[in-house]
């Protein structure tokens, strides 16, 4: 799921339509609940993933006429590749037996034949452990039966002996630990955990740096409840700040789906990052965090998550030939969005070293060109915007820090580059713009790489 792909189709109809009360809106607010936003699935599969805001992730699909699948990773790491088999007295519950499915941003729950529902819901923490994470699935069934919970993580889990009652723990070799428990009504069986006769069962699955994971397992199992709200609270409140509505009902149900996605793609952890694609590989991508910033703030109003993003940038810097150029141009937009001018002087060393590696890339008109392959010393238009945007904002944020050398110094840099541009990407005989202008100096409208 990439994340440029999302911004874009959330973004334009943002910037297009009025969101809440203003003079210019005077519409009181619609009350969004998560209910409004849940989505039916039938016969049409669908994909999904939730995420625990610190490097927890549930992905999966479910459909009828779909092969279901459900992943577990915590920062970047899969720790269960398939959620479990749940069994009724004795028989398996058959993903093909299921009449539909039920998701919203808090949870995912199946409704299958004989009145089963299975939920899975992510849990933003866990009580006991910071920086432990966990899940639960709820079985419910019309009347009691038999429930059994099968657990199978990845292979680099060892099984260990029972400490805590009627939890499984395992160790992983590298360190850590993941357990799984059903409470008090659940008995350790050879093939998982049972609750007997019972027509409610809750498997909570906890993953903990240490080695504590089967007591940080009983202990949320009676507080999943208590987790719910927490998690549900945390979502509607940001449905809250980030009010968006457009004359669209549907259309506005879509955004807002959109905009819980983008949230979800941060990780605010020891490193706050905004994850790039699902499944998340654990990895801090500079560039396209880069090139997210400006759409977060859009599309979430957390300023403050963006800000963490971009003090992380500043201690990840990327090498590739435009990641300065986007970092200065979306810091750019975050600070005048945000009206947070104290992060200038933070990040200045950053958009500094930026500009000057940025700048040995370029030609003696000082444009951008290619260094190497086939289309060397090729300049693309793209790229001259970009390098002409970071000079002119350096020089920008230079004068805000009274550092009248590079901000004089970075202002004439920009003229050369936009008269230099002017001269070879602009064919006023013909009113177009190159794309790209090769090592010949001969224009072309040929869209190149990227």
């Amino acid at each position: 799921i990439p994340m440029r792909q999302i911004l874009a189709c959330c973004l334009l109809p943002m910037l297009l339509f009025g969101c809440g009360k203003t003079d210019k809106n005077p519409f009181e607010r619609d009350t969004l609940s998560l209910d409004d936003l849940a989505v039916t699935v039938g016969n049409h599969p669908r994909s999904y993933f939730f995420s625990d805001k610190r490097g927890g992730f549930l992905v999966g699909n479910t459909g009828q006429d779909s092969e279901p699948w459900h992943g577990w990773s915590v920062n970047g790491r899969m720790l269960l590749r398939d959620i479990g088999q749940i069994i009724i007295n004795g028989r398996a519950v058959d993903p093909k037996t299921m009449d539909s499915a039920r998701v919203t941003p808090l949870e995912v729950v199946r409704y299958f034949h004989d009145g089963i529902t299975v939920t899975q819901l992510l849990l933003d923490q866990v009580p006991g452990d910071g920086e432990a994470h966990g899940l639960a699935v709820e079985v419910q069934t019309t009347s009691p039966r038999d429930i059994l919970f099968t657990i199978h993580p990845e292979a680099d889990f060892v099984l260990r002996a029972q400490r805590e009652a009627a939890t499984i723990l395992f160790k992983k070799r590298s360190g850590g630990s993941l357990a799984c428990s059903a409470g008090g009504q659940g008995e350790i069986v050879p093939d998982g955990i049972s609750v007997r006769q019972s027509s409610k069962a809750i498997l909570t699955v906890v993953s903990a740096p240490g080695d504590s994971a089967d007591y940080l397992a009983g202990r949320v199992q009676g507080e999943v409840d208590l987790l719910r709200l927490a998690r549900r609270d945390r979502i509607d409140r940001l449905l809250q700040h980030a009010y968006l509505r457009v004359s669209d009902a549907e259309l506005t149900r879509a955004l807002r789906w959109l905009q819980l996605t983008l949230d979800g793609l941060t990780v605010e952890s020891a490193e706050t990052t905004a994850v790039s694609a699902i499944p998340w590989d654990g990895s801090l991508n500079p560039r396209d965090n880069a090139i997210a910033l400006a759409g977060l703030d859009i599309a979430t109003g957390n300023y403050a998550a963006t800000a963490a993003v971009l003090r992380s940038l500043t201690r990840h810097p990327d090498q590739s030939v435009d990641a300065g150029a986007w970092f200065t141009r979306e810091a750019y937009e975050h600070v005048i969005a945000s009206g947070d001018t104290g992060l200038v002087r933070e990040i200045f060393p950053t958009v500094l070293a930026g500009m000057v590696g940025t700048q040995k890339q370029t030609d003696p008109y000082n444009l951008l060109d290619l260094k190497s392959g086939p289309l060397r010393g090729t300049r693309m238009a793209d790229q001259q915007a970009l390098w002409y945007f970071q000079q002119t904002i350096g020089s920008i944020f230079s004068a805000f820090l009274r550092d009248s050398t590079h901000a004089a110094q970075w202002a004439i840099m920009a003229d050369l580059t936009s008269s230099a541009f002017n001269k070879m990407f602009i064919d006023t005989s013909r009113s177009l713009v190159y794309d790209r202008v090769g090592s010949n100096g001969r224009g072309s409208l040929e869209a190149g790489p990227g």
